[in-house]
Parts: structure tokens; sequence; C-alpha cells
């Protein structure tokens, strides 16, 4: 093998690499699919309404757990209460766990995923 095609190899393994590790850090959680989008992120209180039916992902990204997932009509409204360790949908409790405060929670959501 000759120094400029040891060279080539070199740089397709760098960009690999550099393409794995930027891929890594996008912070996709590896419980939610790929199609969900995060659309909400902090570390208190966050209130999402979805813009169509779709599939709602709440995420904590500081203990990488997903926390609750579950449907959504266009126009309802999901809200993480970490004050009160509760999720709910439309003032509806969906689920009451023990939501650490400071730390990062997400809400993804995927509207092209059927809803349940």
């Amino acid at each position: 093998m000759n120094r400029a095609s040891k060279l080539i190899g070199v740089a397709v393994l760098g960009a690999s690499v550099l393409l794995t590790a930027c891929a890594s850090e996008s912070g996709h959680p590896s419980q939610i699919p790929t199609a969900a989008t995060m659309r909400v992120e902090g570390t208190s209180n966050l209130l999402f309404t979805a813009p169509h039916d779709g599939v709602a992902y709440v995420y904590d990204s500081t203990s990488d757990k997903l926390i609750w997932s579950g449907g959504l009509i266009k126009g309802q409204a999901l809200k993480l209460d970490t004050s009160n360790d509760q999720i709910k949908v439309d003032d509806r409790l969906v689920t009451q766990t023990t939501l650490t405060r400071n730390n990062t929670y997400r809400i993804y959501f995927n509207p092209t995923a059927v809803v349940p």
C-alpha cells in the first residue's frame, strides 16, 4: 500500500469516527423512535400542545430514562408537573411518578406514529 492510500484510509477512518461522535452527541435517546423530535426541554414544569395527532414521549435526560409515552390528539396539552410529581394530559392524570427537581426533562413528539 502506498503512502497516498494510507493517508486516504486514515482520513476515511477519522471522518467515520467524527460522524459517529456527532451522532451520539445529538442526544437522541435510544428508547425513543428517531422519527420523534424534541419539542420542549427544561428542568421544571413543561407544557406541550400537540400540533397533530401523534405519540408523545417524556424523557429524563439526566437519568437517561423514558418516563411516559402515549398518544395525543391534535390540541391536547401534555403537562409535566415536577412540583407534584405528575404528568397530565388535558388536566387528566396519566402518571404519578417521582420527578427529580433540577433534572433535565424533554418532551419528544412523533406525528407519524399511530395514536393507540
